[in-house]
């Protein structure tokens, strides 16, 4: 779904979403009004853990989750901008879930 979600906006709107990646990447400023929209992004996310775990979205353990999920897809956002955008943002995200799902890789 979150890579959907990313090919759309690539898709529908490349500009606006390589404008956003490079200021994000660029303005210290932006980075931290983004920080800060973050919780209301965790809102929805938590809503839907609570969904799927059936737990109080204001637990804190819910919270916790929904945040570093959110986190996870800024420093995913983040890294494509600071490296030229080469990279394909969809597959970006693909592992950043996967360090969320599995955990760090071993070197």
């Amino acid at each position: 779904m979150l890579r959907r979600a990313v090919g759309l906006a690539l898709a529908e709107q490349p500009e606006v979403t390589l404008l956003r990646a490079r200021l994000l990447a660029e303005v210290p400023a932006v980075r931290s009004r983004m920080l800060e929209s973050l919780s209301a992004t965790g809102r929805p996310i938590a809503g839907a853990v609570a969904v799927r775990t059936g737990l109080d979205p204001d637990g804190l353990e819910v919270r916790v989750c929904a945040m570093s999920l959110a986190g996870g897809l800024l420093e995913a956002s983040r890294y494509w901008a600071e490296h030229g955008r080469g990279d394909d943002l969809a597959d970006l995200v693909d592992r950043a879930l996967d360090v969320f799902e599995h955990g760090l890789p071993t070197a």
